[in-house]
């Protein structure tokens, strides 16, 4: 349990309770639903999901127990093994269905009904079920029989083609990114179900594609396409007003986020950053322009370019600290980019305890954990849970809550099936 929280608060999914059958593709969604309230339990096979393998690991032992990816994504669970592929599994699963409000898979499409656990045979045990269906392409079309990693997912999404610099192929973002896009947009279509179901009593399936994830995270870069018929470039120059301009420049002891701005409006933006300049005695165009009255045709890319050299020059100066609150002050358009480190220390997440010590018994020790994604009005929400351990509670749930013997559990065991 966290240490920050001895209560059990009362959260707006604390009545209902989800089997996580996913793999790492769908884990954000169980944590999302868990950090909501639910009773999410892992369902992994036996001997553990293949994604504690994921690197990096806690202080770098290579173990499934201690894989920082799968720590991240599977708080706020319990955690059962279960084999499918047997009759008692299916069984065993039937019965956890009954008492369920949401089922979370990421199998190949089919893979469910040729198990014999489809959502028409799921629905006739639970008909208030909502099951969501991950998988890289959706249950449908000509690529839906294809399977599909981040790699391929983020390429096929178009996400690729942004990442990376002009000079070289495409790249991913370290980071599975592709996997937090669809668990993120599979949970907010949990959420659309779950008021539906209200609604209606009936449950649903979604159809949760990763390919569409990613393509609808592209945002103005489809508008680009489809307004003025230009690709956005990849590398460190992005499209503005018909111009190719920079997002980041170096400082002191890292990098800003800026932009130079012109337009009737948006050209106010470059007035305080002009007087900056100005105060401290550097020499530049920019004070001398009215950007309210430039507009991308009327000057050329070397001007551009010209201005952002100018800005790279004066930003360089000085600290991501000190860009910071000299900006706060001038109502300058700027940022500090984070590290990880810089996470750690930020005032802001700070103060509102965005960051938890979780307890790890099994390692006599707590490990600090980013915390739940929203506030909730009259209960604080916090990491209940920390990950579980493989099986950890299979003692609970099969023998506490389903009803079987000790004897029974060690038999399940002993024929593979827990």
């Amino acid at each position: 349990m966290s240490s920050s929280s001895t209560s059990a608060p009362f959260l707006p999914l604390s009545l209902y309770r989800v089997l996580d059958l996913s793999d790492e593709t769908g884990a954000l969604c169980g944590r999302l639903l868990g950090d909501l309230g639910a009773d999410v339990i892992k369902v992994e096979p036996p001997g553990g999901d293949l994604s504690r393998n994921r690197a990096p690991f806690y202080h770098d032992d290579a173990h499934a127990e201690k894989s920082l990816t799968w720590w991240a994504f599977n708080c706020n669970k319990r955690g059962i093994t279960l084999d499918l592929a047997t009759a008692d599994g299916k069984g065993i699963l039937k019965r956890l269905v009954a008492s369920a409000h949401f089922l979370i898979e990421t199998f190949a499409p089919g893979h469910m009904q040729k198990l014999g656990l489809g959502f028409d045979v799921l629905r006739e045990i639970n008909p208030g079920l909502v099951m969501i269906s991950i998988t890289p392409f959706g249950q449908s079309g000509p690529y839906s029989g294809y399977k599909g990693d981040d790699i391929v997912t983020m390429a096929a999404g178009g996400m690729m083609n942004l990442c990376g610099t002009e000079d070289r192929p495409p790249l991913r973002i370290g980071i599975p990114q592709s996997h937090t896009f669809v668990g993120a947009q599979a949970a907010v279509g949990a959420m659309l179900a779950h008021a539906g179901r209200l609604a209606s009593g009936e449950g649903s399936h979604l159809d949760v594609s990763a390919q569409e994830a990613v393509a609808n995270m592209l945002t103005n870069t489809q508008q680009h396409w489809f307004a003025e018929n230009q690709v956005e470039h990849r590398g460190a120059k992005h499209l503005y007003g018909g111009r190719m301009t920079r997002g980041v420049f170096p400082a002191k002891d890292g990098y800003i986020a800026s932009h130079i701005f012109w337009g009737p409006g948006p050209g106010n933006r470059m007035r305080g950053l002009a007087q900056w300049m100005q105060d401290k005695g550097f020499e530049t165009t920019i004070k001398n322009t009215d950007f309210n009255k430039v507009t991308g045709g009327s000057i050329s890319q070397e001007q551009v370019d010209a201005w952002e050299d100018e800005m790279s020059d004066f930003f360089s100066r000085f600290t991501k600290d000190e860009t910071y609150r000299e900006a706060l002050k001038r109502r300058a358009f700027l940022f500090p980019v984070s590290s990880p480190k810089d996470l750690l220390s930020n005032d802001q997440l700070k103060s509102r305890g965005f960051f938890e010590k979780v307890e790890h018994p099994e390692l006599k020790t707590s490990v600090t954990y980013p915390g739940a994604f929203l506030r909730y009005p009259g209960a604080p929400q916090s990491i209940r849970l920390r990950p579980p351990l493989i099986g950890e509670h299979n003692g609970v749930i099969y023998v506490n809550e389903l009803g079987y013997s000790r004897d029974e559990l060690v038999s399940l065991a002993e024929a593979g099936v827990v």
